[in-house]
């Protein structure tokens, strides 16, 4: 779990819509009604995010209930078509099981990238969630002892950017690069994604503030 020092937040939207699990979900089912694609809505193991939420209309039972969806095809399908892709809203997948990160647009997968995930004890955190810290050149405060770290420190873990999207308040759990680049493809960080830095570099400029973010086993 890494603490970047500086913060920003934004309120999402999609098509000038505040931004919520169930209107990312009509987002997508409405753009694709004949998709040779699936779009898949089911809810995800609680987690405390203080709020129930509406499924197409209905209401779900009371508690810390999320909605997710998730989609499957394969690199290079035909399924959408090149004109569309470019208004196709991005959503990640984090497979901690595989070391894999998956952005898709739409219901294609752009891209794959190898990442580190947490070790035993200090597991990146399962369920749904959405970017809320996009950051260049963080500043690092150390998750045990406190220390700050500032950009270009080369005792910085965080690399030159930083893509949080889990707190409790305390520590933060992101996306960033690392100066341990031995460690990607293997359980290995406090908490957070680590990356190669060329893909996180990437990775920035693909997504906004309010990008889904899923974690799965």
């Amino acid at each position: 779990m890494m603490n970047p020092v500086q913060r920003t937040q934004n309120q999402p939207s999609i098509d000038g819509t505040p931004y919520n699990d169930v209107t990312g979900v009509r987002h997508i089912a409405a753009r694709h009604p004949n998709s040779t694609g699936w779009v898949r809505a089911f809810y995800a193991s609680v987690i405390a995010v203080g709020f129930s939420t509406q499924l197409f209309g209905g209401t779900s039972g009371a508690g810390p209930i999320v909605l997710v969806y998730t989609t499957r095809t394969s690199i290079g399908s035909n399924s959408a078509q090149p004109g569309d892709l470019a208004e196709q809203p991005v959503h990640l997948e984090v497979s901690r099981s595989h070391h894999r990160l998956t952005v898709y647009k739409g219901l294609l997968p752009i891209h794959r990238y190898p990442v580190a995930v947490g070790r035993e004890g200090w597991e990146t955190p399962l369920g749904v969630f959405r970017v809320s810290q996009m950051i260049e050149d963080p500043d690092w405060q150390h998750p045990l002892t406190g220390q700050v770290f500032r950009a270009g420190d080369q005792r910085n873990e965080l690399g030159h950017y930083w893509i949080g999207f889990w707190t409790d308040g305390q520590t933060c759990v992101g996306f960033h690069g690392t100066p341990h680049p031995q460690t990607v493809g293997k359980s290995a960080s406090h908490g957070c994604i680590r990356m190669y830095e060329k893909d996180v570099e990437e990775l920035f400029s693909q997504v906004a503030v309010g990008t889904p973010v899923s974690v799965v086993r």
